[in-house]
Order: structure tokens, then sequence, then C-alpha cells
């Protein structure tokens, strides 16, 4: 009987699928022989995905796997890159179109939001980095903030989009409601067509997951 295993795709092959072929058409995409754009992305999801305290763990759990990893300097200098990171939000934008188009829509049928989109919003705080710089606090003290994300849930098609990242220059935990100010219309709106209805819920409290 022939060896038909190397024709089965691997788990990994599968859930990354979908991200190459939207990865072709960016116009931010580059030749770089040390850390192709596509091992980049598969490699910042990945690590979005794991459990590890710091980037530097991650590599060297990879590295423990037997995986090809590019070296600790030129992985984190690769990070700084404002191409990369065009290319990342770029990517994430494609990705979360193709995805709609093949999802149901679990608010179809209900008469009074025929004509309207709906988003659900919330903030996402996370441990503040180990080279992220001390911010006096109210009471004089020398302290770290955590750094927040705002994150945009549409509730037709069940895809997840970055709205605004929080400020960490005027404020030392920024509140949702200005960051959604500072966002405005036309960052909330993104990829709804102009005099396409929206509604706008925040805070998980106002999301029933069952509809």
């Amino acid at each position: 009987m022939a060896n038909t295993s190397h024709c089965i795709p691997t788990v990994s092959e599968e859930f990354f699928k979908p991200l190459f072929p939207l990865l072709e058409a960016s116009p931010h995409r580059r030749h770089c022989p040390a850390i192709p754009d596509g091992r980049w992305l598969e490699l910042g999801i990945t690590r979005v995905l794991g459990d590890h305290p710091s980037g530097r763990s991650f590599l060297q759990q990879a590295l423990g796997l037997g995986r090809e990893i590019p070296t600790c300097q030129h992985f984190f200098e690769s990070l700084k890159s404002k191409r990369r990171l065009r290319l990342c939000r770029d990517a994430s934008a494609r990705l979360f179109q193709h995805a709609g188009s093949l999802l149901p829509d679990p608010l179809d049928g209900i008469r009074d939001l025929a004509n309207f989109e709906v988003l659900a919003g919330d903030g996402h705080w996370i441990e503040h980095a180990s080279h992220d710089p001390l911010k006096r606090s109210n009471k004089g003290e020398e302290t770290y903030y955590p750094v927040g994300h705002f994150y945009l849930l549409d509730l037709r098609r069940h895809t997840l989009r970055h709205l605004a990242l929080c400020d960490q220059v005027n404020r030392r935990k920024e509140h949702d409601m200005r960051a959604m100010k500072r966002s405005g219309a036309a960052g909330i709106r993104e990829g709804i067509p102009i005099g396409k209805k929206t509604i706008l819920v925040w805070d998980p409290a106002g999301i029933d997951f069952r509809l």
C-alpha cells in the first residue's frame, strides 16, 4: 500500500490555509528571505494564541519542538517595522471580510434589525510588559499600568476586529468612551457602506450570546 500520509494536511496547515491567499493580494507584501511575510504572520498569530510569559519563551519553545525560527534579535526587530504593521492590518481586514462572507447570520429573520449592522464593543486590558515604563499614580507612587486594546465584534457574522490601542501617553488607563470618540464614526464603521445604519452595543453586559 502506498504511503499517502504526506498528502494529509496538518492541523496547523488547515488553520492558516485561509490567510495565505489573502496575503498574496496585499500591496504591503515584500520579499524577505530571513522572515517571509507569511511566516512572520504565522509566528505572530501562534504567539498570541499560546500561553507564554515572553516572546523569548515562545521562540525557545518553538525551537524545542523542532520548528525553524528566526533569531531573537531579528524577530523582535521585525516587530518594529511600520511596513509589517501595515501588512498585518491589511491581512486582518481582508480575513475579516472573507470570513464574514462565509459565516451564517444569527440576526437574520429579526425584522426590526433588517436594515442595521450590529456591532458589540469592549476594552481588553493585559498585564504590562517587563520593559514598560513606570508612571506616577494619583497617590504619587511609581507603578505600572496595563496596556488596553478596544475591539469590535460583528454580531451578524461573529468576526472580531481591533478598533484602537489605548492612549498610553496622555492617560494612565484610557476610558472606553474616550477611545470611541478618538476612533470616530469612520473607525467604528470601517467596512460598512455609507448609508447603512449601525447599532453599537458597548460592554458585554449588553450582549445576549444566544440572541
